[in-house]
């Protein structure tokens, strides 16, 4: 959306009261909250709600402009109509997430241009095995990865091992992904293996959150990329708010199929 001088009516649409209104707050320019969410320019959506039925009842009020936050995993019936509804209704729809939307991995993707041939990605979630890969699937993407393959050697109930291939940068990669249902705060960590280098990002989210390290260890020495202080659901909607192209549907749709990938690998419900 384009962003303007004058200010812009934000409504945040979440169960949680309070949520998100510090996010707005810390922005360095006018947004305005709102309770009536046909009335905003902008609508942000907590992803840890209903969000497909959230979303489908904005665009039916006819809101132009919708942030979804964190989405977490849903069932893919409730997504089928997403994409068309929101072609109909000539919206955009942004996705804003913790880890794809962080500003570490600016410099990460340009490291990951220098022919690294395998990634290896391993995280942990209280929330259990499947919000792991689908955060290491939307990594995967956010970090330039197309034409994922990806085959599960062993699914449990709290745990995966996946190996796989991908093209980054013309050239193709492999990926073993690895995850585990966590007691504590969601984390992952993104490993590249180079002939002579390896590079690796380090995030923690939840009460643990910090800013995602970078570091790449070559013939000139191990040394870290500079630390970006800003999360990624700020960074995200920095950008939405800069960006003057269109995105339609088409984030919600590469959204929907990762989400299908996570399903058909793990059997996610």
């Amino acid at each position: 959306m384009t962003a303007t001088e004058t200010s812009l009516a934000v409504a945040l649409v979440s169960s949680q009261q309070g949520w998100a209104q510090g996010l707005v707050a810390s922005l360095p320019r006018s947004l305005r909250c709102t309770e009536h969410a046909a009335a905003a320019q902008l609508a942000m959506v907590d992803g840890r709600d209903d969000w497909p039925q959230t979303v489908a009842s904005l665009l039916a009020a006819d809101a132009q402009s919708i942030a979804l936050v964190e989405p977490c995993l849903t069932h893919l019936g409730a997504t089928t109509a997403l994409v068309a509804a929101i072609d109909a209704a000539g919206a955009d729809c942004a996705v804003l997430e913790a880890l794809a939307s962080n500003p570490a991995l600016v410099g990460l993707r340009d490291v990951l241009t220098r022919g690294f041939g395998e990634l290896v990605l391993d995280g942990r979630d209280p929330q259990g095995a499947p919000p792991v890969l689908l955060r290491h699937i939307r990594l995967l993407r956010a970090c330039g990865a197309t034409n994922l393959h990806l085959k599960a050697l062993a699914v449990t109930d709290s745990a995966f091992l996946i190996d796989g291939q991908a093209q980054m940068a013309g050239a193709e990669v492999r990926l073993r992904l690895t995850g585990v249902q966590g007691h504590d705060v969601p984390c992952a960590s993104l490993t590249a293996h180079a002939a002579d280098a390896t590079a690796r990002l380090v995030w923690h989210g939840g009460a643990e959150a910090r800013p995602a390290q970078v570091s790449l260890a070559d013939a000139s020495g191990l040394r870290c990329l500079p630390a970006m202080h800003e999360g990624g659901h700020r960074h995200g909607l920095r950008a939405l708010l800069a960006d003057q192209e269109p995105t339609g549907s088409a984030v919600m749709r590469a959204l929907i199929e990762d989400m299908a990938t996570v399903h058909n690998l793990l059997g996610a419900p």
